[in-house]
């Protein structure tokens, strides 16, 4: 384990390597005959350096919270887990907080791989820090941890294994994240997570996935020496008794832990030092693994200045409309500008269609001419939001004016491309399909991809669109000829129009992907479609 070691490391510091959680289902998987391969390693280089044997089925337990020095520490409380085969601890990953380590588990990947790297981080799309646990506030799990899951590596195989959780984590951010390609079983309790893990197995299931994360609350509230974990690893132990007498002949069982726990005593806040705060914008992670997050003054200011695009989306959202304004149309009247600033402190999308009235408001039809080539991709923006404030188009004429930055090259513009002319098209809903499905059949998967995504059911930003909660079939002209597209781009949308149906409409949404996988049986850009469509239902 000391192989690799950066110079100077301290002492006790262990090196990524083999025999770490992250390789732990993938070794599981593997001894049932159920293969995969990661940016890391093959499920058999996994199984071999963990030194599982071959089964004819596994159930794997992951408890929260339950490092091997806390189970040492306590190990007479615990006869059932202190009988099991004992090996050498495996190391959890970096930061060492459950979000990371069970996506690293579920993934077979390192957190710099799924970008699951800690508690909390900030959200592109709002600046705002949200929680990888209960996932408030963030973005499509999917598209922000996008690397497969073990379970979607196994493909139809995948079948063959479920995941055992409470009904408050199915669909869940973090499980979507983590274990999204398994399907779920729902039961609450300890004891009624070992008898449906069993029943799983005796029906004829080969690998089980089984969370408890009791033993992690009680430690983060009551201290891993305090009584009620004692009484809470008792308890655990008891359903490990059960599990282990149930377990069908011929299954494996494999426990282990996410990572371990220590009580703190002495805290030192860094933050008090006279200093650090300086040009801090947020704070997110946790105090084991803190996130900080620090502003580029210069760079702001060629931003509101109109000479540069942003990269991502937080620095679109700090965009000064009003400072923004003056920089690159002058001319512009100070009432204006001073309406512009007035609502400064308001969301972004409330901003940008002001904008775009003002605009439309000062300069008629002539105003887009001169913004929808502007350097600043912001300014563009207005210009979508200028086509979306005129009150003389059809939506022929409305989508004809778009396209152009439908197709921009700039990922917030496309965005506000379809934000902006949204309403107008669920205003005149047939006839905008209609139209999109035109589009579809498109050189540019840029204006494929508005096609899909202008009229999501409930989209992103926007507001749901009733007729396609209720009769999501009205959307097949789009989707249809989009079923194969070979473009991700594309596909995401077309899969994430699906999964917006599936919160109405799932019936429906299984049976489209149930005959297009049956129409395009070795078509891998449909099954990914399909797979992904498919991540919110059990």
């Amino acid at each position: 384990m000391s192989a690799g070691l950066p110079e100077g490391a301290p002492e006790g510091f262990l090196a990524p390597g083999p025999r770490s959680i992250r390789a732990s289902l993938s070794a599981a998987l593997d001894a049932v005959g159920l293969p995969t391969r990661t940016s890391v390693s093959t499920s058999a280089e996994d199984r071999r350096a963990l030194g599982l044997p071959r089964a004819e089925r596994v159930c794997f337990v992951l408890v929260d919270g339950l490092g091997a020095e806390n189970l040492a520490a306590r190990s007479g409380h615990a006869p059932t887990l202190r009988s099991f085969t004992r090996l050498e601890p495996l190391t959890t990953v970096a930061p060492s907080t459950t979000a990371a380590a069970v996506t690293a588990v579920g993934t077979g990947e390192p957190p710099g791989v799924t970008a699951m790297m800690g508690y909390s981080l900030r959200s592109p799309s709002t600046g705002r820090p949200f929680s990888l646990i209960s996932w408030d506030g963030g973005p499509d799990p999917v598209a922000w941890q996008s690397a497969p899951t073990l379970f979607e590596r196994l493909g139809e195989e995948a079948r063959a294994c479920c995941v055992v959780q409470p009904s408050r984590f199915v669909g869940s951010g973090l499980t979507l994240a983590a274990l999204r390609g398994a399907s779920a079983v729902v039961a609450e309790t300890l004891q009624d997570r070992v008898e449906a893990a069993g029943r799983a197995l005796r029906e004829g299931r080969r690998a089980v996935y089984l969370y408890w994360g009791d033993v992690d609350h009680v430690g983060h509230s009551r201290g891993f020496a305090s009584p009620e974990w004692v009484a809470e690893l008792e308890h655990l132990d008891a359903g490990m008794g059960l599990l282990a007498r149930t377990l069908p002949k011929g299954t494996l069982l494999v426990v282990t832990a996410d990572h371990g726990m220590v009580d703190v005593g002495e805290r030192i806040d860094v933050s008090q030092e006279p200093g650090l705060a300086e040009g801090v914008e947020l704070l997110a992670g946790e105090e084991r693994a803190l996130h900080v997050y620090t502003g580029d003054a210069a760079r702001l200011a060629e931003l509101n200045a109109g000479r540069i695009e942003a990269a991502i989306l937080a620095e679109c959202l700090a965009v000064d409309f009003g400072v923004l304004m003056t920089s690159v149309f002058p001319e512009l009247s100070e009432d204006i500008v001073n309406r512009m600033q007035a609502v400064k402190d308001e969301g972004i999308l409330k901003r940008m269609g002001l904008a775009g009235q003002l605009l439309w408001q000062a300069w008629g039809a002539d105003g887009l001419a001169r913004l929808q080539d502007h350097p600043s991709d912001t300014v563009r923006g207005w210009g979508c939001f200028l086509v979306g404030a005129r009150d003389d188009l059809d939506v022929a004429a409305r989508l004809a004016l778009v396209r152009p930055l439908a197709d921009d090259p700039h990922f917030g513009v496309r965005e506000w491309a379809w934000m902006a002319v949204r309403p107008y098209l669920v205003a005149e809903l047939d006839a905008s399909i209609a139209l999109l499905a035109g589009w579809t059949g498109d050189v540019s998967e840029r204006v494929r991809r508005f096609a899909s995504e202008a009229l999501r059911p409930r989209g992103v930003w926007a507001g749901h669109i009733a007729a396609l909660k209720r009769q999501p079939e009205k959307g097949l002209p789009i989707l249809e000829p989009l079923r194969a597209d070979p473009a991700v781009y594309v596909q995401d949308s077309v899969a994430n129009w699906l999964n917006d149906a599936a919160k109405d409409q799932p019936d429906w949404v299984r049976e489209v992907c149930g005959r297009w996988q049956a129409e395009r049986p070795e078509d891998s850009n449909t099954q990914r479609i399909v797979r992904r469509a498919l991540r919110s239902l059990s």
